[in-house]
Formats: C-alpha cells, sequence, structure tokens
C-alpha cells in the first residue's frame, strides 16, 4: 500500500466509524444505511488485503533469514570439527576448505551459501572416520544435509513473494476503486438527505470525507464526479 492508499483509507475509516457511531440516523434512509454497510464491507477487505499484502513479503523473508541461521550454524559447528582435525593431522588443503565463521557464511548470498555448504558437507563425509573423536557422526551429517535442503528449497520464495505481492496490490486497486465509487454515486448522493432532518450528521460526514494529503500533510476534499447515466 502507497502514501496515497494510506491518506484514503484513513478517509474511509473515518467515514465508516462515523456512520457505525450514528446508527440511528442512517437507518432513517435504509438506501444510505445500505450503502454504509456494503462501504463497512469493502473498507474490512482492504485492510485484510493490505495486511495480506505485508505478510506475503515479511513471513516467508522471516522464515528464510531462520533457515539461514540454522544451517549457517550447522555448517560452521562441522566446519570448526574438520578445520580442527586438519590443523592436528597438517593438512593445509582440507583446513582451507572449510575455514568459514558464521558471520561469513550468514553474509554470503543465497546461491553461494548452499554450495560452500555441501563443500563443507562433503568433506566431512570423506573424512568422517577421522572425525568421530571431533563430535561429528553421520547422524549430525544427515542434519545438516537437511539444513541444507530446507535453506535452498526457502532461497527462491522471497522472489516468488514479489508476484504475490503484485496480486495482491491489483486486489488492493480494485478494492480502492469499488470504495471510492460507492462513496461518490451513492454516499455522496444520499448524504444530501440529511442535510435538513440531520444537519449535524451531515456536516460531519463532509469533513470525514476530507483526505489528508500524504505529501503536503494538508487536507483536501476527494472530488465527488457527476453521477454517471
Amino acid at each position: 500500500m502507497n502514501a496515497k492508499q494510506e491518506a484514503r483509507l484513513g478517509m474511509f475509516n473515518a467515514v465508516s466509524t462515523y456512520c457505525a457511531a450514528n446508527t440511528a440516523v442512517i437507518a432513517t434512509v435504509p438506501a444510505f444505511q445500505q450503502a454504509t454497510a456494503e462501504f463497512t464491507s469493502l473498507v474490512d477487505a482492504i485492510r485484510a488485503a493490505a495486511r495480506a499484502e505485508i505478510l506475503v513479503i515479511l513471513g516467508v523473508t522471516e522464515d528464510k533469514t531462520q533457515k539461514k541461521k540454522t544451517v549457517s550454524t550447522a555448517a560452521t559447528t562441522v566446519a570448526a570439527a574438520v578445520f580442527a582435525s586438519a590443523v592436528a593431522s597438517g593438512n593445509m588443503e582440507l583446513r582451507y576448505k572449510v575455514n568459514f565463521s558464521y558471520t561469513t557464511l550468514m553474509r554470503k548470498k543465497d546461491l553461494l551459501l548452499p554450495a560452500i555448504c555441501r563443500n563443507i558437507h562433503a568433506a566431512a563425509t570423506e573424512n568422517l572416520p577421522a572425525l568421530s573423536a571431533y563430535g561429528i557422526s553421520q547422524s549430525r551429517l544427515d542434519e545438516f544435509m537437511t539444513a541444507i535442503l530446507a535453506y535452498e528449497s526457502a532461497a527462491p520464495e522471497p522472489r516468488n513473494a514479489v508476484s504475490n505481492r503484485s496480486a495482491q496490490g491489483t486486489a488492493l486497486v480494485t478494492l480502492f476503486r469499488q470504495a471510492g465509487n460507492l462513496l461518490r454515486y451513492r454516499m455522496d448522493k444520499l448524504v444530501l438527505l440529511f442535510k435538513s432532518t440531520h444537519p449535524e450528521f451531515y456536516l460531519n460526514y463532509k469533513n470525514n470525507r476530507i483526505i489528508i494529503d500524504p505529501a503536503s500533510a494538508k487536507s483536501k476534499t476527494e472530488t465527488i464526479l457527476p453521477t454517471p447515466s
């Protein structure tokens, strides 16, 4: 949701809340009451779509980050044992292959991290008999591979989530248009019936229809288009 949409939603909320607080008044004009009910449903749908738009990205990103932490922790543990074993045996090549810290792994890109982890896993597998004294077993390596596979499957998800977020954005545009049209073409017309019978309600309705411009922080009244023929 962009700043302009947030400003319009603020106005929608104000109108919906004000009408909900004056049910006895709006009940005197059943057509306005019906329009208000439909408008409130649209506002609720906008709020839900906005939440979904945010959660699509945040939820996926958070899950991916957690899996990255898990695989980096597992890789660091295995690499440390292999490194210590390599130092003890004087195997400089093996020592170089697994010389990665947790911080270094967490900074690696999506495509590079799994490759590094698989190299660490392969080095540990090749030297497994010598690693038993260092606390590395086949079951630990199996857990490590499970973490690698989990991260590999999660890595593309944020990119896929962008498409899902775009779909939510499209839904928001449609809902905003529907709610705006309902206001302009029905509620803004029918509210004139209250001008003489409930003038205070009429004036406050107009005040709640003002949008606060997000760019200038100045208020403005949304343009009311002529009723379509």
